[in-house]
């Protein structure tokens, strides 16, 4: 397993396996590149905006679980005053 390296793609919110680069196939005389990258350059965008939008919502949670944090705080405080 040291000696291989694994591609994988991503379609339709799922992992999927492309295939397996072994050491050595570029030493091969008649190496030929099994993995087309002719759609990677046209998915960039796409796959740019859907990381964009998981980071906004992780963003959003974050601030929501900040602000309800801040609020139990500030109802403990007010509870504790004499």
């Amino acid at each position: 397993m040291d000696r291989m390296a694994r591609i994988w793609a991503v379609q339709n919110d799922r992992v999927v396996p492309m295939g397996t680069l072994r050491q050595g196939y570029m030493l091969k005389s008649e190496y030929i590149w099994k993995f087309p990258l002719y759609n990677h350059e046209s998915k960039t965008v796409q796959r740019q905006d859907d990381v964009q939008h998981m980071l906004d919502d992780l963003r959003k949670q974050r601030d929501n679980e900040k602000q309800s944090k801040k609020q139990k705080q500030q109802m403990a405080a007010m509870a504790n005053r004499p």
